[in-house]
């Protein structure tokens, strides 16, 4: 599970990092590897989240791949990725992304790292769905609401979440 969030942050921080910007003002052209040639191109990345006021932003992945031998899916916001003021994980195991899943606080990740704490996913009924936008690009909402709760018992409710991102096997 941590490999899936540090492959995660690994390209929130890239998407951050790029130094090749397209001409556009929603779209981000960057370079996996240095002194590659391959490039690729993510746009229309957006996410609205609600809890403690509205969290809006750009930075938005979802990624499928398996990692330690199980499938995982795997959604990613960050305000900034070079800066930890805001950013949410959500992963459960999937072979593919699905077109509706209830969430599970006994067995599927919600972690958002906002301010000095960090919440985990205690309690509620989370569902998101997923609809494909085109061959790269999914948005995400839900409904219900999720508990979190950080070290000092301190909670956050999550709910109305929309986001829109490219998938990153």
């Amino acid at each position: 599970m941590k490999k899936i969030l540090y492959l995660i942050i690994f390209l929130l921080i890239i998407m951050r990092c790029n130094d090749d910007k397209s001409s556009s003002s929603d779209e981000i052209t960057f370079k996996i590897q240095p002194d590659s040639l391959s490039k690729f191109t993510l746009s229309d990345m957006s996410y609205n989240i609600t809890f403690d006021g509205v969290k809006e932003g750009e930075f938005a992945i979802i990624y499928n791949n398996t990692v330690n031998g199980t499938n995982y899916v795997g959604i990613a916001v960050s305000d900034d990725p070079s800066d930890q003021n805001f950013n949410m994980k959500i992963y459960f195991e999937a072979s593919s992304i699905p077109d509706s899943k209830e969430l599970n606080s006994g067995g599927d990740v919600i972690k958002v790292a906002y301010g000095n704490s960090i919440y985990t996913y205690d309690s509620g009924d989370l569902t998101l769905a997923f609809n494909t936008q085109d061959d790269i690009n999914y948005s995400i909402s839900s409904s219900g609401s999720a508990v979190l709760s950080d070290s000092l018992s301190n909670s956050i409710t999550l709910s109305d979440i929309s986001i829109t991102a490219p998938l990153r096997n």
